[in-house]
């Protein structure tokens, strides 16, 4: 993320003084898509289930109901819905809804609630990265481009 805030500070002070309106709309509304995106999968609760909620509920109908409707975490001893897809992470060691995996880069469980933010900033990464390679390649073409009609002129063309 820093890498990506440093290139992004290092395009706008560098391709911005020049007149590319629609490098900079695309590239700002990329990096800031996934600053945020990456910002809010941090945040944001992947999804851990209330264990005084699921516990004080569903202690007194599990013994009412039937025990396949229900799941209990050897772990944690949080009784659950099966209709919720409770699973236990043991990096983080607590529960959690729809868990799709123990992300070590954030060092976060990814599950019900920020899979979709986590996604959109992966999406974002390569975007912004052909983004990057797209405008620094203008850029050199549009010096280069400059630097011809000044040895043609002998000044800027304005």
């Amino acid at each position: 993320m820093l890498l990506a805030t440093c290139l992004y500070l290092l395009i706008y002070f560098t391709i911005y003084e020049r007149n590319f309106k629609g490098i900079k709309i695309a590239i700002t509304t990329t990096f800031i898509t996934h600053f945020f995106s990456f910002l809010l999968t941090i945040i944001v609760n992947p999804g851990i289930p209330d264990r005084k909620y699921y516990y004080h509920n569903y202690i007194k109908t599990i013994e009412k109901v039937d025990k396949k409707k229900y799941d209990k975490c050897k772990i944690c001893n949080i009784i659950t819905p099966k209709i919720l897809n409770v699973s236990h992470c043991y990096y983080c060691d607590v529960c959690v809804i729809n868990q799709d995996h123990h992300c070590t880069c954030l060092g976060k469980c990814i599950g019900k609630n920020n899979c979709i933010l986590f996604y959109l900033s992966i999406i974002t990464i390569p975007l912004y990265a052909i983004m990057c390679f797209v405008t620094l390649i203008s850029y050199v073409i549009y010096i280069d481009d400059e630097n011809r009609q000044i040895r043609k002129f002998g000044r800027r063309k304005y």
